[in-house]
């Protein structure tokens, strides 16, 4: 895969060598050295987009995968605002925006961009599941349960957000509706144990001690 990534890097090189003006190949080609790991070379590449265009989209919309890819969390921060004053309440950027804001530890931030972007995008399941997270952790279990139980019943699959739903109901004490959800993991994810297990622990705790041994069992044969 790098030998190919190398050899699209020399042939993009090429391109932009023979038409200087060319911006989408510049951007293409801070992608690459962006998966490359060549941080320098990919901020040059976008310097030299963002000179002809200030406001290309494309090239800004990489600064702050570059700056995120360096460590620079508050130059992500950075990049991802002057984003948003291009195309503001855009679900993906707001998501980028509460993600760097939470390498930064301003979880009020992060709050805010993850409800603008459910808001212009109910169905962003990232977006719905990394919010209910952030509402459990302090102290919300309700408002974890407002957000996970519409979107796990529209989506069964969704693993994370069945599991961070038991989470809430077991953090407000809901124990039978926690034991539900995990049975119900545990019924359409046979081949995972983490179900079984959490049952168990829940079963154990309710005194259900012959359900709680056979979910123990169930967890260790798989």
């Amino acid at each position: 895969a790098t030998g190919d990534r190398t050899g699209a890097g020399t042939i993009l090189e090429e391109v932009v060598k023979r038409a200087p003006d060319y911006l989408a190949g510049w951007t293409e080609l801070a992608k690459l050295e962006l998966a490359e790991r060549r941080w320098d070379a990919a901020e040059q590449a976008l310097r030299r987009v963002l000179a002809r265009d200030p406001v290309n989209l494309p090239a800004l919309l990489l600064r702050p995968q570059l700056a995120v890819a360096r460590g620079q969390y508050t130059n992500a921060v950075t990049e991802l605002e002057k984003v948003l004053k291009l195309v503001p309440n855009h679900p993906r950027v707001l998501y980028q925006m509460a993600l760097a804001s939470l390498m930064i530890n301003d979880v009020s931030r992060a709050v805010s961009s993850l409800e603008q972007a459910i808001q212009a995008t109910p169905e962003y399941t990232e977006a719905v599941v990394l919010l209910a997270e952030l509402r459990l952790r302090r102290g919300d279990p309700a408002g974890a349960i407002q957000l996970l139980a519409p979107l796990a019943a529209r989506h069964p699959e969704e693993w994370q957000a069945r599991l961070l739903l038991a989470r809430a109901y077991q953090a407000r004490n809901e124990v039978d509706q926690a034991l539900a959800v995990y049975l119900g993991l545990a019924r359409d994810f046979p081949t995972n144990p983490t179900p079984y297990l959490l049952a168990g622990l829940v079963q154990r705790q309710r005194q259900q001690l012959e359900a709680a041994r056979a979910s123990f069992e169930n967890a260790v044969r798989i």
